[in-house]
């Protein structure tokens, strides 16, 4: 893997697809880019996305609570479930609530 400088100003991350990615991402950036599994799947990346739960879009919670007196509007998500979500782009998808659960799915 490596970067790429653009003339721009982006970086481009070049990587071949026959290595698989990892993402990490927090459950409500997720639901902005879901759609994205079907990029995914369509052109067959290998991709491994580790949503991390808290029902909320955690970065601008934060900042509510930091710059509002712990006030807080529009941040809290229902959230379906993600595994279920996996399935409907023909993916495996796993719902892990314990340490232990984790190696089997990386496995």
């Amino acid at each position: 893997m490596k970067f790429q400088s653009e003339k721009n100003g982006y970086v481009q991350l070049l990587s071949p697809l026959d290595n698989p990615w990892l993402e990490h991402i927090g459950d409500g950036s997720f639901m902005i880019e879901q759609q994205e599994l079907a990029t995914v799947r369509y052109h067959n990346i290998p991709l491994m996305v580790l949503a991390l739960r808290n029902n909320a879009y955690g970065g601008m919670k934060r900042d509510q609570i930091k710059n509002y007196n712990g006030r807080v509007f529009g941040t809290e998500l229902f959230i379906p479930d993600l595994a279920k979500l996996a399935a409907l782009y023909d993916a495996k998808g796993f719902s892990i609530t314990r340490k232990d659960e984790l190696k089997p799915v990386f496995q």
